[in-house]
């Protein structure tokens, strides 16, 4: 095509220059009234003896006043001039010379030989006769999806009319013409190598077709196969998408099956039963678990990138089969499910994280024991950040042409795998942080009794809405802490930090008052125990009416609390063995 448009304009310099030296040719300095214009003749392409319309302005309608040259071709037979002087139809000399050609108007006498008015435009092209090769590639789609607007065929010899033409489907005829109509397809030339055939293409056009070309009794050498879907993209998106969710509700709903989701015999969390969140929830801590949740996250993605694989080769490309899956995906997986198996052994080992809220939170995914984790925000974060990318990949991949899942990069993957090794560094090298599961009140002394695990003995004490209870609290005797250890922890363990960590299973608070916002409270009360590393438990308890008289402030039941607050000695040393109650 270069090569054309150097030959043009080398064609027109050439003209342009002749013109300038003969006789009588129209200079600009020429004073024209109506001064005719000819524009780019249609069609572009023409065998010789075919008729070509050329469009202008002020075109003289008398014959002897015009005259036409195509290259150094005189032609003779000009058959009519429009008689607005708009148009003009000539028929292609036998004696015209192949390949493009300068068309050149002459008008008056002596002949003032006018150009075409856009010099790059002004040819056309004169191929040997209707009997010309005409050959068929390609075509510029494999699977044509019904929202397209059309397709092209490539090959060689095309142009000339375009209702000369038959497109052959599997062998039946299907006419062609330049204008959309109820019983042809609408088709142009874009070029002698492109032919550009335009939408809709009704139910008959579903599935394989073999399309051939024929002009006139030529049919073109070749042919091509394309494939024409009865889903559009945004179907095939939806459908996948819709499968993925019916397969996940299945799973989800044998959690409604059983009976409801407790976490302990004695209660409820939070008087609300949990099912759907059931997978989410670690039940020694009353938690989100965010290895859970990368699990379930990376299960599902891969779900949903695999339906959409499997439904498009079967909807759009008709290929019913079971597609491999991406070759770093099951690595991925595998640290996804690495990571959930070593939590739960780093769990086991070092002990749970801080229970936090008496209630499950979105917040426990980055939060320890009501505390934000660094390690557990970096590895939510690049998980997001992974999942995301890997759908958006799947997603703006056309239905038509996808035949593989997108790759997970080597370095993404890395860095996931990094995040997974900070998280279980983070769990191992923090202390485990309390965890309640009871509150009992002793009806004798009205003493509370924390039942759980992990209990600091140095613990500090809120009530309600953050109020400090370290003023309303009857010290220990013995060594001044706020609690007393009723049971100490029977696990070992063989960490670094195990000779300091002061661990009871069970601690006694004596009240000796309430805050006066919290006894003019309705029950049940919130008691949160804080750990000497900040990691937080709360856990709701009911108290009967004695109590709540027991425990209300008077001037004589309760000391008022200083004007600065003094935090409680802590011991040295505590008993190891059971206290009696």
């Amino acid at each position: 095509m270069n090569a054309l448009r150097a030959l043009r304009s080398w064609m027109m310099l050439v003209l342009a220059t002749a013109s300038l030296a003969l006789p009588g040719v129209a200079r600009a300095e020429d004073p024209l009234v109506e001064v005719p214009e000819i524009g780019q003749p249609t069609p572009e392409i023409a065998v010789r003896g075919s008729t070509v319309t050329v469009p202008g302005n002020h075109l003289p309608t008398k014959p002897g006043e015009i005259a036409l040259m195509l290259g150094y071709t005189e032609i003779k037979r000009l058959s009519s001039v429009s008689a607005d002087g708009r148009s003009l139809k000539f028929v292609v000399p036998d004696s015209a010379p192949l390949g493009p050609q300068l068309l050149r108007l002459g008008v008056g006498q002596p002949r003032s030989w006018l150009v075409p008015s856009d010099f790059p435009i002004g040819f056309l092209r004169v191929v040997a006769d209707s009997k010309e090769p005409l050959t068929l590639s390609k075509a510029s789609l494999s699977v044509v999806a019904p929202d397209s607007a059309g397709f092209s065929l490539i090959g060689e010899g095309m142009g000339g009319d375009i209702e000369d033409y038959v497109l052959l489907r599997d062998g039946s005829a299907i006419k062609l013409c330049a204008a959309k109509k109820p019983d042809c397809l609408a088709a142009r030339f874009i070029s002698r190598y492109e032919l550009e055939l335009f939408a809709p293409f009704d139910k008959a056009w579903l599935g394989v077709h073999e399309l051939k070309l024929r002009r006139g009794d030529v049919t073109a050498d070749g042919s091509v196969s394309l494939r024409f879907m009865a889903y559009s993209t945004l179907q095939v998106q939806t459908r996948s998408l819709g499968v993925s969710v019916l397969l996940l509700l299945f799973i989800a709903g044998l959690a409604l099956v059983g009976p409801t989701y407790r976490i302990a015999p004695e209660k409820l969390i939070k008087n609300s039963a949990y099912r759907f969140t059931a997978f989410l929830i670690d039940p020694e801590t009353d938690t989100y678990s965010l290895s859970k949740l990368q699990f379930y996250l990376w299960s599902v993605t891969a779900l949903i990138g695999y339906t959409y694989l499997t439904l498009a080769r079967a909807f759009a490309q008709g290929h019913l089969e079971l597609v491999d899956i991406p070759e770093n995906l099951p690595g991925i997986l595998a640290v996804s499910s690495g990571t959930t198996v070593l939590s739960m052994v780093a769990t086991t080992v070092r002990g749970p994280k801080g229970a936090g809220p008496a209630s499950p939170s979105i917040s426990d995914l980055v939060c320890v024991g009501g505390v934000v984790s660094p390690d557990r925000f970096q590895f939510l974060l690049w998980t997001l950040v992974a999942i995301g990318s890997f759908l958006f990949s799947v997603y703006m991949t056309d239905p038509a042409s996808i035949s593989d899942l997108p790759g997970i990069p080597s370095r993404l993957l890395w860095l996931s795998g990094v995040s997974a090794a900070g998280y279980l560094g983070g769990k191992m090298a923090r202390k485990p942080g309390p965890v309640i599961d009871q509150i009992r009140i002793d009806p004798s002394s009205f003493a509370l009794d924390i039942v759980g695990r992990n209990l600091d003995a140095n613990a500090m004490f809120e009530i309600g809405q953050g109020h400090p209870l370290e003023h309303y609290l009857i010290p220990n005797e013995t060594d001044g802490r706020l609690a007393s250890v009723r049971e100490r922890a029977r696990t070992t363990s063989t960490t670094p930090d195990a000779a300091t960590t002061d661990f009871a299973t069970i601690l006694r608070l004596r009240l000796r008052g309430l805050p006066e916002d919290v006894v003019g409270q309705s029950p049940p009360f919130t008691l949160t125990v804080i750990n000497s590393d900040g990691q937080r438990a709360s856990w709701p308890f009911e108290a009967d009416g004695a109590a709540v008289t027991q425990w209300s402030v008077s001037p004589t039941s309760a000391a008022p609390p200083p004007t600065t607050p003094v935090a409680p000695p802590r011991a040295t040393s505590v008993p190891s063995r059971v206290l009696a109650p």
